[in-house]
């Protein structure tokens, strides 16, 4: 029998067994003064991407270890995401130098984390909700750009649009007198029961 060496499709670390419980009945939010909301805006590759706070201020965000490796799985991060960041208050930054502050990753929130979020902290939110809105308008005009078609689907669609223009019969009087029918000149009616 031959022995398998290299593993299946890693189902086996997907189990139940696998699964860290983060207890996400409560939602965590910002209690000490080095944590912030952030939104991520550029994903770096590593363990590092770019986020924005809530002043407009662009950080280097670290991703941590828990949010790594088997614990990514339901802390996924996308551009666009919520978080929560810590930023590092014991490095020194020279304003000038151009390089950006850093931070950690503590908390990721999910789409429905953000409601809660929104009812639960008063804070301003415009920018987020913005650059979210924004974010799923160029995703929704994205897929309407271009339409692809056969020759044959075309032809249907021009039958079809040709078919729906047929205008009324609209009766006109002329000078004479006379009445004028808008498809042509013989008087005969459809009767819907002959068809």
């Amino acid at each position: 029998m031959v022995k398998n060496t290299t593993g299946g499709s890693k189902h086996k670390s997907q189990a139940r067994k696998n699964i860290v419980s983060r207890g996400r009945a409560t939602l965590r939010l910002v209690e000490e003064d080095g944590e912030r909301y952030a939104q991520v805006e550029k994903l770096l590759g590593g363990s590092n991407c770019h986020v924005v706070g809530m002043d407009g201020k662009t950080l280097m965000c670290h991703i941590r270890g828990k949010f790594r490796g088997r614990g990514k799985r339901d802390n996924r991060l996308e551009i666009g995401t919520w978080v929560m960041v810590g930023v590092r208050d014991y490095e020194s930054s020279i304003e000038g130098s151009g390089k950006l502050s850093n931070c950690d990753l503590l908390e990721v929130y999910k789409d429905t984390d953000k409601d809660r979020l929104r009812t639960s902290v008063r804070a301003d939110w415009d920018k987020f909700i913005a650059r979210d809105n924004e974010r799923s308008h160029l995703s929704s005009t994205a897929h309407h750009d271009f339409e692809f078609t056969t020759e044959e689907e075309e032809e249907m669609e021009n039958l079809i649009i040709q078919s729906t223009h047929i205008p009324a019969t609209v009766e006109e009087e002329d000078d004479g007198g006379g009445k004028i029918s808008a498809l042509g000149d013989d008087d005969s009616d459809v009767d819907v029961d002959d068809i």
